[in-house]
C-alpha cells in the first residue's frame, strides 16, 4: 500500500482523526503528495522521445532530386519546410519573397505529383 492510502484511512476514520493528525498537517502532506504525483504523470506524459523520433537531420535523395529535376534552390526550399518554417520564416532566411517561396513549393509538389501544401 502506498502512503497517500494509509494516511487517508487513518484521518478519515474519525476515531483516528482527533488524537493522529491535526488538520493543517494533513493538508500539507496532501499538498506535497498530490504535488509529487502530479510531477510524476507530467515526467511520463512529457518524456523526451526516443532516438529514432528525435529531429534528423535533412538528407537528400539524389536519385530523386536528379529524377525531378529538382533545383537547388527549390531544395533549400524544401529543407526550411521540413523542419516546420513558416513560408514568412522560410523567404526571411532564404532572402525571397513569401510569393516566391509559394511558389517554388508550389512547383514541386507539381513535379513530385502531389497536392500542394497551400
Amino acid at each position: 500500500m502506498n502512503l497517500a492510502a494509509i494516511l487517508t484511512f487513518f484521518i478519515s476514520n474519525s476515531r483516528y482523526s482527533a488524537n493522529f493528525i491535526s488538520t493543517e498537517l494533513y493538508a500539507g502532506i496532501m499538498v506535497v503528495l498530490f504535488t509529487g504525483f502530479a510531477i510524476w504523470i507530467r515526467e511520463k506524459l512529457t518524456s523526451t522521445a526516443p532516438e529514432e523520433l528525435k529531429e534528423k537531420p535533412f538528407k537528400r535523395n539524389e536519385r530523386a532530386t536528379k529524377a525531378l529535376g529538382t533545383s537547388e534552390k527549390e531544395l533549400k526550399v524544401l529543407e526550411q519546410w521540413s523542419k516546420g518554417r513558416s513560408t514568412q520564416e522560410i523567404a526571411d532566411k532564404l532572402t525571397l519573397s513569401t510569393n516566391k517561396v509559394k511558389n517554388t513549393l508550389f512547383v514541386v509538389h507539381k513535379k513530385n505529383g502531389s497536392r500542394s501544401p497551400e
